[in-house]
């Protein structure tokens, strides 16, 4: 995204931001006044449904929590309020938070989560922030995938770390790929709605990379799958 210094412009893009929000907020908010509905109707007291309904209110509140917790980042990050804490440690470090947060998600849906193990390589990175772009990039991952597997791969080339996450998911059209890092644009609108994801993963990823001097680059073939790839500064 460009951001272009007036006043006209920049007033355009609160307001849509603010229009986006709001919209992402009103789905799992009135959701949850359905179902709570629902139950002070009558289905409290059947056991039949009671149970499930309960169990869809607290993926609405998982959505909502989500969503919120994605707005605040972007909101901090966009109005210069990025921090980074850089320091050298090891990229297995990061390797280790991924594989116990995401290989039972991954393995859920019938996916395998390949993660190597890259011995005593190490990144200089801010390293809560990084964790945030590997979680990124792989929950997305899961969830626009459906069957094969995905793959982290790192590389040392010199003075850097290449990491490549790898999916076989559903791919990205060509006549959208440069969209993919505007914020609450959707590859496919409906599956982040299923799934509790904000539409601002990618944004994120993208400011925390130029926040750490790097680009984010994406290699995809529809219904095939698709390659996230960045640079690390090697520690």
């Amino acid at each position: 995204e460009k951001y272009i210094n007036s006043k006209d412009n920049i007033s355009q893009i609160r307001t849509k931001f603010v229009a986006n929000a709001s919209h992402e907020l009103k789905t799992p908010i009135f959701s949850i006044k359905g179902f709570v509905e629902t139950l002070l109707d009558g289905a409290l007291n059947d056991p039949k449904v009671n149970t499930d309904f309960l169990k869809k209110i607290y993926n609405q509140t998982e959505r909502l929590e989500n969503i919120l917790t994605d707005l605040i980042d972007i909101s901090k990050i966009e109005s210069g309020d990025l921090k980074l804490n850089k320091k050298y440690l090891s990229i297995n470090d990061i390797l280790s938070f991924i594989d116990n947060s995401y290989k039972h998600l991954a393995k859920k849906k019938g996916l395998k989560l390949e993660i190597p193990d890259t011995k005593d390589l190490k990144v200089y990175v801010d390293k809560e922030h990084i964790e945030t772009v590997f979680s990124n990039i792989i929950k997305n991952a899961i969830n626009y995938s459906d069957t094969g597997k995905i793959v982290v791969s790192v590389k040392e080339i010199n003075n850097s770390i290449n990491i490549a996450i790898s999916d076989n998911g559903i791919g990205i059209k060509n006549a959208v790929i440069d969209k993919i890092f505007q914020r609450f644009f959707r590859v496919d609108d409906d599956r982040p709605r299923k799934t509790g994801r904000s539409g601002l993963g990618l944004a994120i990823v993208k400011h925390i990379l130029e926040g750490h001097n790097q680009q984010v680059n994406v290699r995809s073939t529809k219904d095939v799958g698709s390659t996230f790839s960045f640079i690390l500064e090697k520690g």
